[in-house]
């Protein structure tokens, strides 16, 4: 009879330190997927730079769907907002500056684009283009529940980035204050 009651607190003992596992795999995982956006003032010139971490956007269109990676994060470099498309491929995607075209909840809007960075290294091209927007593109795309940008040979569900456009909003007023 002893071996009954047994059995069965060992089997609870075991489930319960499953379930601590499990539940401290998901702290770990949601504070990964919690970043946030960081803010860092320049005390000598009074600028501040708010940086948001890289988000995989998915891509609806690519000739031969090259990419092997694609994401994107907003910035604000002392006023200066807009948000930075890396690329990862086996060739060369964007080439020069130029003109980037979105739809925000449908409406149009367009952003001028310059290369930030372009790398060949191992038979892999990275680039990096900045997409320039204005105070109140950055808030229509903060305010909005669809952003698709097209660029060049690719169109981008950017949806993923209104948090991040949200954030940065956010921090840049509250650094005004």
């Amino acid at each position: 009879m002893q071996g009954f009651f047994i059995n069965p607190l060992i089997s609870m003992k075991k489930t319960v330190r499953n379930l601590s596992l499990v539940f401290a795999l998901l702290l770990l995982t949601s504070s990964a997927f919690a970043q946030d956006c960081t803010s860092e003032r320049d005390e000598f010139i009074g600028g501040t730079a708010i940086d948001c971490p890289d988000i995989e956007v998915p891509i609806e269109e690519h000739p031969e769907n090259r990419l092997l990676y694609r994401g994107a994060s907003f910035i604000d470099a002392d006023g200066q907002k807009g948000i930075i498309l890396t690329t990862a491929s086996d060739s060369w995607n964007y080439l020069d500056d130029g003109t980037a075209y979105a739809l925000v909840d449908g409406q149009r809007m367009e952003f001028d684009v310059y290369e930030i960075e372009a790398t060949a290294k191992e038979g892999r091209v990275m680039e990096q283009n900045f997409f320039i927007m204005s105070d109140s593109q950055v808030r229509r795309v903060a305010n909005a529940s669809q952003f698709r940008v097209q660029y060049s040979n690719g169109v981008f569900d950017m949806t993923p980035l209104i948090k991040q456009a949200k954030r940065v909003m956010q921090i840049a007023s509250s650094n005004r204050l």
